[in-house]
């Protein structure tokens, strides 16, 4: 029995992963392999896997919007926060909003946690 494009791709992207993390390397020798591999539809195989290995990135990275720079300290806080809540690895991309005035904005995937000072006074 054959498997589906999509289910294959999804087993891929497990095996891209490293201690829970998409890996560079697993990634390139996989793209390797399967370029060596003389398949029809490659070319749309690839897209799928492109896609569940996107998806997956986003699991993983935690996009943190803050009022005022974020220490380092905070900032491991943060990360092991978010991986314990998750049960995975979570990697954070910090960047500054002062249109926040305080607080915080993270999105890991779809999840949005919005507690900043600027949607509280919205919200008023």
């Amino acid at each position: 029995m054959k498997k589906s494009p999509t289910v294959f791709a999804k087993q891929l992207v497990e095996i891209s992963k490293e201690g829970g993390r998409v890996s560079e390397a697993r990634v390139r020798a996989i793209l390797q392999v399967l370029e060596e591999q003389d398949r029809p539809h490659l070319s749309q195989f690839l897209r799928t896997y492109a896609f569940y290995l996107q998806l997956e990135l986003q699991r993983s990275e935690a996009s943190v919007e803050s009022a005022v720079p974020l220490s380092a300290t905070a900032q491991a806080e943060l990360e092991g926060r978010l991986s314990a809540y998750y049960g995975r690895p979570i990697q954070l991309k910090v960047t500054e909003n002062k249109a926040l005035l305080g607080g915080l904005r993270v999105r890991v995937a779809d999840d949005v946690f919005d507690n900043n000072i600027l949607n509280k006074l919205t919200l008023l």
